[in-house]
C-alpha cells in the first residue's frame, strides 16, 4: 500500500513519464499516480508492443489469480489461449491497429478452474503501452452470465460468428436483425479519398507505339 505524501506540499498534476524516468517527476505526482493505480476497483494490465504484462494493479492480480510477479512478463497467450501464441500475436496486430477492443475470454486459475472476464482494451495510450480494463463475468453454474448475448466478430474481415459459421457484417445485419443496410462513406474516409485523388498526376491521353515516346 502506498502511502500518500502530505498534502500540504507542493505537486503537480499529470502523466506517468513514459520514458520510465522517475527521477524526473516529483515524488508527490508518482506516489499519488501509484495509490490511484492500485487502489482502482477494476482490474487494470499494461502490455507492450509484443503483447507482454509491464504492469498490473492488485485487483488485476487478483482476478488472475496470481501476483504481480506472477503476471510481470507473462505473455498474453500464457493467460488466454495457452498453446495458441501464433493465433494471439495476429489478434494482438489486430488490436494494435484498430487502437481499441472489447470482448471477453476465459482464463484457467493456477488451480484448474475457468474464469471469465469482460475487457475494454485501448492501444497506443502513451507510445509502446497498451491498456486493458479488465471486470469478472458473473457466472451461473458455471456458465458466463448472459453469454448468448456476446457476438464475436473476427478482427481482421470484420464477419461476424454465428454457430460454426462466418457471415459477412451485411449478412449478419440483414438476416439476423432485420436490417436493411445500404453502403454509404464515412467523412474521414472521404477526405482521406479526396486528398489522394487531388495529389494524384493526370493520367496521359497520349498514344504511344513501338514503347517510344511521344514527342
Amino acid at each position: 500500500m502506498v502511502t500518500a505524501p502530505d498534502a500540504s506540499e507542493p505537486h503537480r498534476l499529470g502523466c506517468l513519464d513514459p520514458t520510465g524516468d522517475e527521477a524526473a517527476m516529483p515524488w508527490t505526482e508518482l506516489s499519488y499516480l501509484r495509490a490511484l493505480f492500485d487502489s482502482f476497483p477494476t482490474g487494470v494490465l499494461l502490455a507492450n508492443d509484443a503483447a507482454c504484462y509491464v504492469a498490473a494493479n492488485q485487483a488485476a492480480c487478483t482476478l488472475l489469480g496470481r501476483s504481480r510477479a506472477e503476471v510481470i512478463g507473462l505473455h498474453l497467450s500464457q493467460l488466454v489461449a495457452a498453446g495458441r501464441r501464433e493465433e494471439v500475436d495476429l489478434q494482438w496486430q489486430a488490436f494494435l491497429r484498430d487502437g481499441e477492443q472489447t470482448g471477453v475470454f476465459t482464463i484457467a486459475l493456477p488451480d484448474g478452474s475457468p474464469r471469465t472476464f469482460s475487457f475494454h482494451a485501448r492501444a497506443h495510450f502513451v507510445p509502446g503501452v497498451h491498456s486493458s480494463f479488465i471486470t469478472a463475468v458473473p457466472t451461473l453454474d458455471g456458465a458466463p452470465a448472459g453469454d448468448p448475448a456476446v457476438t464475436t466478430m473476427c478482427a481482421w474481415t470484420k464477419k461476424v460468428r454465428v454457430g460454426q459459421e462466418w457471415l459477412a457484417i451485411e449478412r449478419f445485419l440483414g438476416e439476423r436483425l432485420g436490417l436493411r443496410v445500404s453502403h454509404g462513406m464515412a467523412p474521414e474516409v472521404y477526405e482521406r479519398l479526396s486528398r489522394g485523388l487531388s495529389a494524384a498526376p493526370p493520367e496521359s491521353t497520349g498514344s504511344h507505339s513501338s514503347g517510344e515516346s511521344s514527342p
